[in-house]
């Protein structure tokens, strides 16, 4: 029998369940076996009369009456269960009869914090052809929900903690796919978050990753090295010509860091005198980098680019005047690529959270 990639799925325009036909998904089939409208007739047949009693949810079960089929056909299905951002955690076979006619029990994950989805198929007994292949959604109250086959967005998460997405059928689908737009590829980051919508700009175009655990922890602080592979990535990609340094005698970062070649390579964008006002003789990747650091070597890293200007303004804070980095706060806030504080102050020796440095990336993008 068929196996397909299980992952997870977004939905919108969900209907009922009950009371509804629906038109039946055949997918696609690389052995050349033809679907014929007996087939058709038999999977809508079977879709039509599929039940889920949620009468019971009180007690954390919900029931699948499972149409009889004939002989010539076979029923196979997974639960599977999803975080409220859709990413798969994991799934199981569900003990259904090869025949159907039969009630089975489920017993759903927390709706607080997931959603399980039951994937369901049918099949031709004799060839083993798909002739449907279904998704339903649980995610609360008492109501099993279909999703329709034109909204299957399906992601799975890769080691490094990036996610991919495809159509549960084998079919790549782009990041920046309108249906997967709102689509969380971090756990701990939600579509109302207000930098939502940058970090997933900067991680659908490849210029950041989360953790391996799936995080992105946009209210942590950035480190140095962080901040340098995020910015190489970004002029690297967009203003190559900006590399034009080269740093014979400077050697201040730990070539057994992970970060050390791209810091090194962000290093090509910035004069010595620059970096060793900034870093010192030891860059120390794992330092927490503090606001005025990042828009130095931002007024550094683009100096050369024409597209930034270079005015004389004090940049209108009140407590810059003792920070090392004027020049470099003046050509950050001249440019829009960082603000104040309502109450007039910069706040140069403060941290910076990744959330904030992934808008000041994207508006260093819009300007490159």
């Amino acid at each position: 029998m068929k196996k397909i990639t299980v992952t997870i799925l977004v939905f919108c325009m969900i209907f009922l369940v009950s009371g509804q036909a629906w038109a039946i998904y055949t997918p696609p089939t690389s052995r050349n076996i033809p679907v014929t409208q007996v087939d058709i007739k038999a999977g809508e047949a079977f879709i039509n009369n599929l039940k889920f009693d949620t009468s019971q949810i009180s007690k954390n079960i919900i029931k699948i009456i499972l149409p009889k089929t004939s002989s010539d056909y076979i029923v196979w299905g997974m639960q599977l269960t999803v975080d409220k951002n859709n990413i798969y955690l994991g799934g199981k076979d569900l003990p259904f009869p090869n025949f159907g006619g039969a009630t089975i029990t489920t017993n759903p994950s927390n709706p607080a914090t997931t959603k399980t989805w039951y994937y369901i198929v049918f099949s031709n007994y004799n060839n083993a052809r798909a002739i449907a292949e279904e998704y339903y959604e649980y995610s609360g109250g008492a109501t099993v929900k279909y999703i329709p086959v034109q909204n299957r967005v399906m992601g799975s998460r890769r080691d490094d903690g990036s996610v991919v997405y495809d159509d549960g059928y084998g079919n790549d689908i782009d990041a920046t796919n309108p249906l997967v737009e709102k689509i969380s590829p971090f756990r701990d980051l939600s579509s109302g978050f207000w930098a939502f919508d940058v970090i997933k700009q900067l991680y659908s175009s490849g210029y950041i990753k989360g953790y391996p655990d799936g995080t992105f922890k946009p209210a942590g602080n950035i480190t140095r090295a962080e901040f340098a592979v995020m910015l190489r990535n970004v002029v690297k990609d967009k203003y190559s010509t900006g590399a034009t340094f080269k740093h014979d005698g400077l050697d201040i970062v730990s070539s057994g860091h992970w970060s050390a070649k791209a810091v090194n390579e962000l290093f090509t964008y910035m004069p010595d005198k620059d970096i060793t006002m900034i870093f010192g003789t030891l860059f120390d990747p794992d330092k927490i980098i503090t606001r005025e650091e990042v828009v130095a070597v931002l007024a550094s890293t683009l100096a050369n680019n024409e597209n930034f200007v270079h005015g004389n303004t004090n940049a209108s804070l009140n407590d810059i005047n003792n920070s090392p980095f004027i020049d470099g706060i003046a050509f950050s806030v001249d440019n829009g690529l960082v603000v104040g504080y309502p109450d007039g102050t910069f706040k140069p020796q403060n941290n910076i959270t990744r959330a904030e440095i992934s808008a000041v990336m994207v508006k260093v993008l819009s300007k490159i």
